[in-house]
């Protein structure tokens, strides 16, 4: 499935890249992505639910690392 490609990508690239990289961009622009429009729809607990398990995937891959989400206009959304 695409959501293991994805954690299986965590596990290999965060670990061979761990003395170069300390910050990681988890996910840009999740929630403006058109895969978040087209795929998941009305139905976002399910894409809530994966990008928290990317962060939980990154956080064990990289326990020092700083990780945020980068997101435009968010820091607004709760209007």
């Amino acid at each position: 499935t695409a959501r293991k490609r994805l954690m299986d990508y965590v596990d290999a690239m965060v670990p061979a890249t761990k003395n170069q990289v300390q910050v990681w961009d988890v996910m840009n622009e999740p929630f403006g992505s058109i895969v978040y429009q087209l795929k998941y729809g009305e139905n976002k607990g399910e894409y809530y639910q994966l990008l928290a398990d990317l962060y939980k995937q990154m956080r064990k891959n990289a326990p020092n690392a700083l990780l945020f989400f980068n997101d435009a206009g968010q820091e607004e959304a709760s209007q």
